[in-house]
């Protein structure tokens, strides 16, 4: 089990090629918010396969489970039901869940997915333009300080950029010292494993999504990529790109 805590704790970690967050705004002011990291193109960085598949198939069903997706309030469910869920993490495990009592009670119906032949990790959130911004970080942060008190072998944390939405404009904001102190940490321990921390860095990619209720008028990033009914707009960066000049912010209205 501790070789599914370290993989769970290098997706949560930003050990990934693309963080992506994909936002739906309803014309109630409703939003759908999801956050993923991808990870597929560093299975090949990656020792002792035989081993990890042998883990997932000791716990076959609570792995099937967060592929499909399960709410945080059955995540801890099975913390409690099965004491050896996590192995000898299960009780440090059961007591973050206990100390946040009331955070996790904020938060217990939204989802988590974990897909760990694609390694892949998502947050599902579903709340208003006047909370996207502190519940999503609530969420994440939430999750996140969790893997890192099981298990985390990186002390790094949830990208905190900046929400800010309203009846007819989203905006958000990129915290450059977040990626950078990311890059930092992880390239140190992939040094021994990649030579060149430059294409270690490009391998790492931000994607933005955002679906509006009704066409969007304009994008203050110039190259952005719209559908044919101009009601969905895409953006991208490299790490690169966001922490080689000032704090970097993109608006769009609609």
């Amino acid at each position: 089990m501790k070789k599914i805590l370290f993989i769970v704790s290098v997706i949560a970690g930003l050990n990934s090629c693309t963080v992506k967050e994909e936002f739906t705004i309803g014309k109630s002011g409703r939003i759908q918010y999801n956050y993923s990291l991808n990870g597929s193109d560093l299975k090949d960085f990656m020792a002792e396969e035989e081993s990890f598949e042998k883990t997932l198939n000791e716990k076959k069903d609570f792995v099937e489970a967060l592929g499909r997706g399960i709410t945080i309030e059955e995540f801890y469910k099975r913390l409690t039901d099965d004491h050896d869920l996590l192995k000898h993490h299960n009780a440090v495990a059961v007591k973050y869940f206990k100390e946040n009592k009331t955070t996790y009670n904020q938060l217990k119906h939204h989802k988590l997915y974990i897909n760990f032949d694609q390694l892949t990790y998502n947050t599902e959130l579903k709340t208003t333009s006047e909370n996207i911004d502190q519940e999503g970080k609530l969420l994440n942060n939430f999750l996140f300080n969790f893997f890192i008190a099981i298990d985390n072998p990186f002390n790094t944390n949830y990208l905190t950029n900046t929400k800010t939405a309203t009846n007819n404009s989203f905006e958000i904001s990129f915290n450059k010292t977040d990626y950078k102190q990311l890059i930092n940490s992880l390239t140190k321990e992939f040094d021994s494993r990649m030579q060149d921390n430059m294409m270690f860095n490009k391998m790492f990619n931000y994607q933005l999504i955002i679906h509006t209720p009704d066409k969007i008028l304009s994008s203050s990033k110039d190259g952005s990529y719209y559908t044919l009914d101009q009601k969905t707009i895409k953006l991208d960066y490299t790490f690169a790109e966001i922490i080689s000049e000032e704090n970097k912010s993109v608006k769009i209205t609609f």
